[in-house]
């Protein structure tokens, strides 16, 4: 599910084609690369809980680009 912020961002005339690249590029790339990482720092660290720091790093940085939006009401919405 994209936030409305997502939909929000890009025009209206590129908006299906800006969102399903960035959507499938991300995905591909980070979904491809993500159990190559946690076997490699697995066999790096011999920790066996180290998938589950790589995911939480993930969500912390995540957390931390969503702080950086600015919240913005619709213009319906605001009380005049």
């Amino acid at each position: 599910m994209q936030s409305p912020q997502t939909i929000r961002l890009p025009p209206s005339g590129i908006r299906c084609s800006v969102i399903a690249l960035g959507f499938n590029l991300s995905f591909g790339l980070l979904g491809g690369l993500s159990p190559l990482a946690a076997t490699w720092l697995v066999h790096r660290t011999q920790l066996d809980l180290t998938p589950a720091y790589m995911i939480v790093a993930a969500a912390a940085l995540s957390l931390a680009a969503l702080r950086t939006f600015e919240r913005k009401a619709p213009a319906a919405l605001v009380a005049s």
